[in-house]
């Protein structure tokens, strides 16, 4: 990276990742804000312009994907590395082609987010070799339909990309679980898809059309 030390935006949902994160970085790169959701994340890369951003996939507010395409469209272009518990490789492959230059697993941090930082700093693209084994042993990605979804469905969409099981979701959408799974597999009809990490995949790739048209929680009628 030479000598000098890059700035760094970071997002996630949980303070601890934060904090384990700022002491893997510590020494390499200059943490000048860190975020625990989408929204302070836009304002943070507005008001820091740093070289990174180092963020997870899923978190309440503005998803990060949206949000980097808001901020490059105003200007700011920061290089974006994604720490993710999710290493399903189609899932990262819509990670890439979002413009995302690094993926790291969560499980996987520390000397491979180095790995991550050193490499996209010297304008390279990184992805964890635990990640780029199963890319191997997995098919072409596969690209899905447009077809509409209902607010609703897309809603359940964004918790399960967020990590959420069922009864946490039926919980925050005040829905029996049965209703829940049953928005979920529906989705998962119409989409042709047979599995979850499929229907993440989906809702990254798609979330930038979706995000600003889907109320809070308790606003959204099923």
């Amino acid at each position: 990276m030479g000598s000098v030390i890059p700035t760094a935006v970071l997002a996630d949902d949980h303070a601890v990742v934060l904090d384990g994160i700022r002491r893997v970085l510590e020494g390499r790169v200059m943490v000048v804000a860190a975020c625990v959701d989408g929204d302070a994340l836009l304002a943070a890369v507005r008001s820091h312009n740093p070289d990174l951003v180092i963020t997870d996939l899923s978190m309440p507010g503005m998803r990060p994907i949206s949000a980097k395409r808001t901020w490059r469209k105003e200007g700011f272009n920061p290089t974006v590395i994604v720490l993710s518990m999710y290493s399903e490789p189609r899932l990262v492959e819509s990670a890439l082609v979002s413009g995302v230059k690094g993926y790291v697993p969560k499980h996987a941090a520390g000397e491979e987010l180095i790995a991550a930082v050193n490499a996209v700093m010297e304008g390279g693209i990184y992805v964890s070799p635990l990640i780029e084994r199963r890319k191997r042993a997995s098919g072409p990605v596969k690209v899905f339909p447009e077809t509409p979804l209902s607010r609703r469905q897309r809603e359940v969409i964004r918790l399960v990309a967020r990590g959420k099981r069922m009864k946490e979701i039926a919980a925050t959408l005040k829905l029996s679980r049965r209703t829940v799974e049953m928005h979920k597999y529906s989705a998962m009809r119409s989409l042709g898809m047979k599995t979850t990490a499929e229907l993440i995949q989906y809702f990254v790739k798609h979330e930038a059309v979706h995000d600003n048209d889907i109320p809070p929680h308790d606003q959204v009628r099923h």
